[in-house]
């Protein structure tokens, strides 16, 4: 089929049930691969479709339980169902085991921000760019996730890298 033909939307339909077919196929044959599993979570996460990614990381989880990238990819899924304390759960246990991961940083920072409470998403995002500061603050200055404090000193500091 040539993808290049379909109507707008169509295609990055079609790519999206040819990845969930083939990973689904791949776990058919690897049923054991946590990769496989937090992989299918990304994908149906990136579709609208967050509970069965979540699903989809639970089973990732149980292969693999301390697994930081699996637990911060099922925070964003839950936190988009609206699950705030589970979301932040996984962040905290996420930083439990990698004290170093930025985008669990980084995205707490989002979820705060958005909670007005500007004190921890500044703490949040001060420590995500001490981590990566060229990725964090690219990523800060167009997120909207962060319009509520972007008038703030601080957080203009931050991203100006002072």
């Amino acid at each position: 089929m040539n993808l290049n033909n379909l109507p707008a939307g169509l295609e990055e339909y079609y790519r999206y049930a040819e990845a969930v077919a083939s990973l689904d196929l791949a776990i058919k044959l690897e049923p054991n691969e946590a990769y496989l599993w937090d992989w299918r979570g990304i994908v149906l996460g990136r579709f609208g479709r967050a509970e069965e990614a979540i699903s989809s990381y639970d089973r990732a989880l149980e292969l693999q339980p301390d697994d930081a990238g699996i637990l911060d990819n099922q925070a964003y899924a839950l936190l988009t169902l609206g699950r705030h304390e589970e979301a932040m759960a996984n962040w905290d246990k996420v930083l439990e085991i990698d004290p170093n991961h930025s985008n669990a940083y980084y995205n707490k920072a989002c979820y705060f921000a958005l909670q007005n409470q500007v004190e921890l998403a500044l703490e949040n995002l001060q420590r995500a760019i001490e981590l990566e500061p060229e990725r964090c603050r690219e990523l800060a200055k167009n997120d909207s996730d962060f319009d509520g404090i972007r008038g703030d000193v601080r957080f203009q500091e931050l991203l100006a890298g002072g």
